[in-house]
């Protein structure tokens, strides 16, 4: 039998395709793809610029002359009472009114309409310290009493506000002690060593529980506003409420 030697047909294997090491990682030849698509690069000058600019000036002085007006229309009276503890305190709520005194800080912002009109007298309070009144809220009192010029129209709203107050400051944020939190006994060094400081320790004794965020959260509550001289009839009271002062939005949060 004889043997036969066949040679390599290396035209063949010449002719197919060589694959390039790493060739299936290409993006497609696409402009998308290849980052080609096509791309508007505005030249600004002038010509283009100052138009534009009135345009966008012409469409919103409207509504920013609406947003003025508006405020125009609303009356904002405010009336600081941070020193109020400070003051000579009274037994009862008559001998308070008897012992008013000018508050320091407050403004008076009028509508409009009304800017000619200014309050007969300056915001006045008094301070009220009554140990003995079973109800604990109610033993440390602040009475302001304050002038209303003209009329005001519904709705009446009730803000109060804080200064100078960050709850998201890093050292705010980290006054607390975790451990005393948890119900373990907590020696007076290890709170004055802690983060709780400066509110740590009170007269060489430990504060439960200690740290800014416990004990300065704002408790003051505030009672329906009285119309002490109406123009007929005894005092009435207006009375506030709690319904519909947040969006839906953020009642859910809460």
């Amino acid at each position: 039998m004889g043997l036969f030697s066949r040679k390599k047909n290396t035209d063949a294997a010449d002719a197919a395709p060589k694959k390039e090491k790493g060739s299936w990682k290409r993006p497609a030849n696409t402009a998308f793809k290849q980052q080609r698509l096509k791309a508007w690069q505005p030249i600004l000058t002038p010509k283009t610029v100052l138009p534009t600019l009135f345009i966008i000036g012409i469409l919103f002085a409207p509504i920013g002359g609406l947003l003025v007006w508006g405020s125009s229309l609303a009356t904002e009276i405010t009336v600081n009472y941070t020193d109020c503890d400070t003051l000579t305190p009274a037994a009862n709520v008559q001998d308070a009114r008897n012992n008013l005194v000018d508050v320091p800080h407050f403004n008076y912002r009028l509508r409009s309409s009304e800017s000619g009109k200014q309050p007969s007298q300056n915001p006045q309070y008094a301070f009220i310290q009554n140990n003995d009144n079973p109800d604990i809220t109610a033993r440390s009192q602040c009475v302001v009493q304050f002038d209303v010029p003209y009329d005001l129209d519904a709705s009446i709203l009730f803000y109060y506000k804080l200064t100078n107050f960050f709850q998201n400051h890093r050292r705010y944020v980290q006054s607390y002690d975790s451990d005393q939190l948890k119900g373990q006994n907590r020696s007076i060094h290890d709170l004055q060593n802690g983060n709780c400081k400066p509110v740590a320790t009170t007269n060489d004794r430990a504060i439960y529980p200690c740290g800014l965020i416990a004990n300065s959260l704002f408790n003051d509550t505030f009672s329906n506003l009285t119309l002490l001289n109406p123009s007929a009839g005894s005092p009435s009271t207006y009375d506030f409420t709690a319904n519909g002062i947040a969006w839906n939005g953020e009642r859910k949060k809460y």
